[in-house]
C-alpha cells in the first residue's frame, strides 16, 4: 500500500478523484463544496490529503487534519474496491506512522447509517467520544 500526498489540482489523478467523490455511494456519507474542497485539500495549513494506491491501482484516500496533535481523519475506498480490508489496512497505516504525521489521537466522525465504517473503526479500536445529530465521533489513543 502507498500513500501519496496530493500537492495541487493539477494532479494526474484529479479527474479519478472527483469522479470518486461524485459517486452516490460516497456522496452518500461525505459532502463537499465541489468549488472549493480541491483547493481547500491542497493548499490548507495542516491538512494532508493522501491519494492510495494498491500497487499501481488508486482504491482510496485520507484526508487528514492535523489541530493540536489530535490527527481528524476522513476515509473513502473506491467503491470498486470495497470489501477487502482496504479501509482497515489504510486505518492501521495512518496509526503505524505511514503519513510522517506526529499526533497521539486519531479522530473520525461516521453517519449512523454507515454500517460498514462504524463496524470497521469498532473493530480497529476506536471507542465511541460523542455525539451530533447523525454523526457518532470516535477515537483511538496512539
Amino acid at each position: 500500500m502507498k500513500f501519496q500526498l496530493l500537492e495541487n489540482i493539477d494532479d494526474k489523478d484529479i479527474d479519478i478523484l472527483k469522479e470518486a467523490y461524485d459517486d452516490s455511494s460516497v456522496k452518500r456519507f461525505i459532502e463537499i463544496d465541489k468549488e472549493n474542497f480541491w483547493s481547500y485539500v491542497t493548499e490548507t495549513e495542516n491538512v494532508y490529503f493522501y491519494k492510495v494506491y494498491l500497487g499501481d491501482i488508486l482504491v482510496g484516500t485520507a484526508q487528514c487534519e492535523l489541530i493540536n496533535n489530535v490527527l481528524y481523519f476522513a476515509l473513502v475506498v473506491f467503491p470498486l474496491y470495497r470489501n477487502n480490508g482496504i479501509g482497515y489496512d489504510i486505518v492501521k497505516h495512518v496509526i503505524g506512522g505511514i503519513t510522517g504525521l506526529h499526533f497521539s489521537r486519531l479522530r473520525v466522525s461516521i453517519d449512523e447509517a454507515n454500517i460498514a465504517s462504524l463496524s470497521l473503526f469498532k473493530k480497529i479500536g476506536f471507542v465511541q467520544i460523542g455525539r451530533d445529530n447523525l454523526l457518532i465521533d470516535f477515537e483511538y489513543v496512539i
